[in-house]
Parts: C-alpha cells; structure tokens; sequence
C-alpha cells in the first residue's frame, strides 16, 4: 500500500480540525443520593442546591435553570447553606494522604470566595454558625480533625481531634440553633458538644453521655 504525503495546505486544516474549542455545560439531570443530607434548600424557598459529580448545582424549583458552581478536583462529598443564604460551602474527597478542599462560594454572585485546605482524604460534612461568623469542617476517617474556620478572614482559627479514644468516627456536625461559639459533633459511639474560645484559639469538647 502506498502511503500518501498531504500537500502543506491540508495538513493545517488537519491542525485547525484537532482544536476543539471548550463545551459549556448547559443543563444536568441527575441527582447523587449517594451524599447525606445532599440536598439543601436555599432560605429564599425558590433554589435547589445539590452536588453532582466534581460540581455543585443550584437549580430553580419553579423554572429549568440551572447554575453550575466548578471548582472542585473530585467528587463532592458534603454541601451547606449558610442561615443567612449568603454563602454556600462544599467539600470532596480525594486520595488517601493529599489535602482535601473546601470551597467557600458567593450563593448571589455564583462564584468561588475561598478555598480552604487543611484536611486529608475527604470532607465528611460542613457547617455555618448562625450568624455567618465560622465555618466548622469535619474531616473523613483518615483525617479525624474538626477545624473551626472565619469567614471573615478566610483562615483556620482552631481545630481538634473529633472523636475521643475508643469510639468510632464522627460523620456530622451541627451548630446550635442561636449560638455561634457553641456546635455537636457525632458519629459512631460518639456524640460531643463543643465551645470556641475565640482568645485561646481553642475548642474545648464535652462527651455527651449515652448510657440506657
């Protein structure tokens, strides 16, 4: 078989065929119910917010639009909505002993504020305080850490093994419904109430009991 040489003019149609130019998601359907508690209401009762993938949707109850938030290296693993609505947090997961982010986003602007890296392996659930003030964040099985972060200045201010010796691991967080120095951690055989000391920087847990 005889090979054939393309004249200068076809190999640069060639060239110019390869570049492909970037495609722009337009809509998703879908949904991973692989998340716990991965589907949130946004406090204006009109938006859907849900991780799908490596990307958080926002989703309009009442129309088919959608928003898309990139930014995330693997799938997202946790999602939350600050009270206020203001802001939106997510966390992924990752490979065992590499960093795993949080992206803090701009819910009206629909756009990346922050990306916060202190854990390993994976974020295992998020929380706002009350009043926007801290973001707490709960590290997978191979972290293990509750990090308590400022929204303010973007940065760790503490943080603290989550669960006590002899139990299992914490897989959600929650804050007290008035108080933003004060948040719950629990899992399995563990439950631990926790209180900010701002200037310490420390947190100090409480074991709840759970005897019968």
């Amino acid at each position: 078989m005889e090979s054939q040489i393309l004249p200068k003019a076809g190999v640069a149609e060639l060239a110019e065929a390869a570049e492909v130019a970037d495609l722009e998601l337009q809509a998703v359907i879908g949904f991973n119910g692989h998340v716990p508690t991965g589907l949130k209401c946004h406090p204006d009762q009109e938006h859907l917010i849900y991780p799908l993938g490596c990307t958080v949707l926002i989703q309009a109850i009442n129309t088919n639009e959608q928003n898309f938030l990139h930014g995330h290296g693997n799938n997202v693993s946790c999602v939350t909505v600050s009270k206020s609505g203001v802001y939106i947090a997510s966390g992924q997961v990752t490979y065992m002993g590499f960093k795993a982010d949080i992206i803090l986003w701009d819910y009206k602007k629909r756009e990346l504020i922050a990306r916060l890296s202190l854990h390993k392996g994976k974020i295992e659930d998020l929380a706002f305080s009350p009043n926007d003030l801290y973001l707490v964040s709960l590290g997978g099985p191979d972290d293990g850490s509750v990090v308590v972060w400022s929204i303010a200045k973007r940065d760790a201010i503490c943080g603290s093994s989550a669960a006590g010796l002899n139990v299992g691991n914490a897989t959600t967080v929650i804050f007290s419904g008035g108080c933003d120095e004060m948040f719950v951690t629990a899992g399995n055989a563990t439950i631990r109430v926790w209180e900010l000391d701002l200037p310490n920087r420390k947190i100090w847990p409480t074991d709840a009991s759970q005897d019968r």
